[in-house]
């Protein structure tokens, strides 16, 4: 509204009408916000931790099956073995296929919304700061 003359802002002021609660209703508004983009990236955070883990748990379980192949006594079957070997790293990969990629894109959104809250929150001081100064002027008679 930088530009327009004092009563052209009163005008549009009185047309919005904005309650008195108005600075607190923006507080109210931008935290929710914040808070869901806490929520959203602590899931996606969760799932990355929990990858890797997943992964080396598939990993014990091939081993495992690999282990139990000998265990049967005599010789052990290459088609046994190989598949023991195959979940041992399938699931190792897939793991770090999920994690890896996360961490960066975990990384990227933390920025963005540092970035974006901080610009936010500067966005309702100065909305905040404009209601208040115009709010009385525009209620008088």
């Amino acid at each position: 509204l930088t530009g327009t003359t004092p009563g052209a802002q009163r005008q549009l002021l009185a047309a919005l009408n904005p309650p008195a609660n108005a600075p607190v209703r923006l507080a109210v508004t931008s935290q929710r916000l914040q808070s869901q983009w806490r929520l959203g990236h602590l899931v996606l955070r969760r799932a990355v931790e929990v990858a890797p883990l997943l992964g080396l748990l598939g990993t014990v379980h091939g081993m495992i099956n690999i282990f139990m192949v000998f265990q049967g006594g005599g010789s052990a079957q290459a088609t046994h073995l190989s598949a023991g070997i195959s979940q041992a790293l399938l699931t190792t990969q897939m793991g770090l296929l999920i994690a890896v990629p996360g961490m960066v894109v975990l990384g990227r959104l933390e920025r963005w919304e540092y970035r974006l809250g901080h610009r936010l929150e500067e966005s309702r001081l100065a909305l905040q700061s404009w209601l208040l100064k115009q709010a009385p002027a525009a209620r008088t008679p």
